[in-house]
C-alpha cells in the first residue's frame, strides 16, 4: 500500500483506538510532498563507510496490535503453492485407526532415534521393530505404507533450496505492499544482500537494517533481533492465521523420519515428513515492524504520531517503496520517482520520454552487484486520483466516438435503407444512448470525487454496472476503436477503487506498489528494438506501444488482471503478469525506483 492511499486490510484484526486512524481509508490525494524529500529527488545522503552503532536490539517480539498474538511458528501457519500458483494450505496430519495386531513387539526406532530416510522411501517394518518378544500388542495404527503422518519444519532454516525466490513474497493482511514490493525486487536483483543480513540460530533470528542518525547525518548498523514467532490471529472458530506475510511452504518433503510407539496394547508407526519453509520473508516483516517502531517507517525517525504505535499499525499505514532500499543499502541508494501521463488520443510513447529513458536504465542496471556498478530496482504504482481523470478524459473520448457513429449511422439512413437495416440501426442505437447515460452517471462521480465529495466507495459503485463483462455490446467489441478497450481497462481499475485485494473482477489496483520484472522495447513488427536510455528520444517513432511488453509483480503473489473474472491470460494467478508497453503507461501513474552505487 503507497502513501496516497490506505484501505482497510482485508484480513486485518480489530485494533485499538490508537490505531484505528491507520486502517481508515485515507481521501484520494497525493501524500507525496509531506515525505522527507520531494518526487523526483534524493535524501541527502551521507558516505556510509564506516558507519555503525553497533546497534544489537533485542526485543523478541515486535508490539501487537490488539487483537493479535506472537504464536510460535509451525508448519500448519504455512502455505504450499499448487500448479496454478494458488495457495493449498500446509500439509496436514494424518492418523490412522486402530486394526487388531496380536503379538510381542520391541521397538528399534523409537522417539529420539528415528530412522531417516529419502523422501518419498519406504523402510521395511522389523528397521522399526521386532516381533516375537517384548511388549504384548493387540492393536496396531499405521503400517510403514501408510503410517501416521505428522509434518514439521526442518528446523533452523530460513530459505527453500538454500536462497529467497520471488513466489516467497506473499503479502497478508498488513498494507505493507511497498515494503514487500521492495522485497520483490530484492530477490530477483540481488538475493545476496538478502541472505548477507539474515541469520537464524537456536530459534533467534537476527536481521541487520541500516538506519539514518541525523545528529551525525550517517547511516548506522542496528540489527533487530526477535525470536522464532509470529504475528497471528485466531478465527471464532478457533483457526489460527498469520496476520502478515504468508510462509511458503516447499512442495515436497527435504527429510522423512519414521519411528515406532508403543501405547498401551497399542503398536504405532509414525512417519515425520519435515519440510523447508521461506520463513525468511515473514520474520523479515516482522522484524521490519519492530525496526519501524523504534527508527520510523524508513529509518529516517519516528513521526511525532506514531511514537506510542505498534510498528505493525505504522507499517501497515502505507509508504515509499523506494525508500525502503536505504534500509538494506544506507547512502548507497538514493530514492527518486517519474511522473507516467496519458491523454486519450495522444501518442502515450512520445508523451513519457523521461519514464522510458528509466525503464530502459533499469532494464540494464537490474543486475548490476560488482564494485562500481550502479543497480536499479524498479516499481510502479497508479494513484486514485490518476485512474479518476483518465477515467474522466476516456469516458468524454468514448461518448464523442458514439456521437460520430450515431451521427454517421443517421446519414446513412437517409439515403435509404433495408426494414433489416433500420432495425439493426435502432438496435446500436439504443445500446449507444444506454452506454451514454450509464457513463453519463459514472462521470459525474468521478468528477465529484475530484471536487472531494464522492468517495471511493461510490466511485466503484458507479463504475461497476458499466464494467460488467458484455453488459454493453459496443464497449466490449475489440473491432470497437482503441478507446473503448482502453476504457475497460480503466473501469477494471475504478470498481476496486480504495482496496488492493479485492476478490472477481479488477485491472491493476491503485496506491498499490507493483514490481518491475522486466521492460523488452519492440518495434511495429514485434521485433526487439536496439535502443537504450541514451538513444530512446530519437526512437520514440519506431518503438511500438503494443508490441513492446513491461512484465509486472504484485507483491500479494495473487490478483493479476482479469476483467471478465475468469481467471488470469496466463492460467496461472501467481501475481505475474506482463502488460504492453501502452497498458502500463495507461494503467500507471508513478514509477518509483532506487539506484544503488555498488
Amino acid at each position: 500500500m503507497d502513501y496516497e492511499d490506505s484501505r482497510v486490510a482485508a484480513e486485518a484484526f480489530a485494533t485499538d483506538s490508537a490505531s484505528a486512524a491507520e486502517h481508515a481509508p485515507a481521501p484520494a490525494h497525493d501524500h507525496d510532498a509531506d515525505q522527507d524529500h520531494a518526487p523526483g529527488q534524493a535524501h541527502a545522503e551521507p558516505d556510509r563507510e564506516g558507519a555503525t552503532d553497533g546497534g544489537q536490539h533485542n526485543d523478541r517480539d515486535a508490539k501487537v496490535i490488539k487483537g493479535g498474538k506472537h504464536r510460535k511458528v509451525d508448519l500448519a501457519l504455512g502455505t504450499q503453492v499448487g500448479p496454478d500458483g494458488k495457495p493449498t494450505g500446509a500439509p496436514g496430519e494424518h492418523k490412522e485407526g486402530k486394526v487388531a495386531d496380536a503379538d510381542k513387539v520391541s521397538i528399534i526406532a523409537g522417539v529420539g532415534s528415528e530412522l531417516e530416510v529419502a523422501p518419498g522411501a519406504t523402510p521395511t517394518e522389523d528397521e522399526l521393530f521386532t516381533r516375537g518378544s517384548g511388549h504384548k500388542v493387540s492393536k496396531r495404527s499405521g503400517t510403514t505404507a501408510t503410517p501416521n503422518v505428522s509434518p514439521a519444519m526442518v528446523p533452523d532454516q530460513l530459505y527453500i533450496d538454500g536462497a529467497p525466490h520471488a513466489e516467497d513474497v506473499r503479502q497478508g493482511g498488513l498494507g505493507d505492499c511497498y515494503f514487500m514490493s521492495c522485497l520483490l525486487g530484492l530477490t530477483q536483483n540481488d538475493p545476496g544482500k538478502l541472505t548477507s543480513v539474515m541469520t537464524m540460530a537456536s530459534g533467534d533470528v537476527g536481521v541487520t537494517f541500516q538506519r539514518f542518525d541525523a545528529k551525525t547525518s550517517a547511516y548506522k548498523h542496528v540489527t533487530i533481533h526477535t525470536g522464532n514467532s509470529l504475528l497471528t490471529k485466531k478465527s471464532k472458530k478457533g483457526h489460527v492465521s498469520l496476520v502478515g506475510a504468508r510462509m511458503r511452504v516447499a512442495d515436497k518433503a527435504k527429510r522423512t523420519q519414521f519411528w515406532a510407539e508403543l501405547h498401551g496394547g497399542t503398536v504405532e508407526i509414525h512417519r515425520r515428513d519435515l519440510y523447508e519453509t521461506a520463513l525468511w520473508a515473514p520474520m523479515m516483516e516482522k522484524a521490519y515492524a519492530d525496526f519501524t517502531q523504534k527508527y520510523g517507517n524508513d529509518g529516517q525517525g519516528v513521526a511525532a504520531g506514531d511514537k506510542k504505535k505498534s510498528g505493525y499499525a505504522v507499517i501497515d499505514g502505507g509508504g515509499s517503496v523506494e525508500d525502503c532500499y536505504q534500509m538494506f543499502y544506507g547512502a548507497a541508494a538514493t530514492a527518486n520517482t517519474t511522473g507516467m501521463t496519458f491523454t486519450p488520443g495522444s501518442d502515450v510513447v512520445a508523451g513519457n520520454l523521461a519514464a522510458l529513458q528509466d525503464l530502459l536504465r533499469y532494464q540494464a542496471q537490474k543486475g548490476n552487484t560488482a564494485t562500481g556498478t550502479t543497480q536499479t530496482f524498479m516499481h510502479a504504482r497508479m494513484s486514485d486520483t490518476g485512474a479518476v481523470t483518465r477515467g474522466r478524459d476516456l469516458i468524454d473520448q468514448v461518448t464523442g466516438i458514439l456521437f460520430g457513429m450515431d451521427t454517421m449511422d443517421s446519414l446513412k439512413a437517409l439515403f435509404g435503407e433495408t426494414t433489416a437495416e433500420a432495425i439493426l440501426r435502432m438496435l446500436r442505437s439504443i445500446d449507444r444512448a444506454l452506454l451514454r447515460t450509464t457513463l453519463a452517471t459514472l462521470r459525474a462521480t468521478l468528477v465529484n470525487n475530484l471536487a472531494g465529495t464522492a468517495t471511493s466507495a461510490q466511485v466503484a459503485k458507479a463504475a461497476d454496472p458499466v464494467s460488467t463483462p458484455d453488459a454493453f455490446p459496443h464497449l466490449w467489441d475489440d473491432t470497437m476503436p482503441a478507446a473503448f478497450k482502453h476504457l475497460r481497462e480503466n473501469l477494471g481499475i475504478l470498481i476496486n477503487l480504495g482496496d488492493d485485494s479485492s476478490p472477481g473482477r479488477r485491472q491493476n489496483y491503485t496506491s498499490h506498489a507493483y514490481q518491475v520484472r522486466d521492460v523488452a522495447i519492440a518495434d511495429k513488427t514485434g521485433a526487439p528494438l536496439a535502443v537504450t536510455a541514451a538513444t530512446v528520444a530519437g526512437q520514440l517513432a519506431n518503438i511500438d506501444a503494443e508490441q513492446s511488453k513491461v512484465v509486472m509483480h504484485n507483491p500479494h503473489a495473487t490478483n493479476e488482471p482479469d476483467l471478465r473474472g475468469t481467471g488470469p491470460a496466463d492460467g496461472k494467478d501467481d501475481g505475474i503478469f506482463t502488460y504492453t508497453l501502452g497498458q502500463f503507461l495507461r494503467n500507471f501513474d508513478l514509477l518509483r525506483f532506487a539506484n544503488v552505487a555498488h
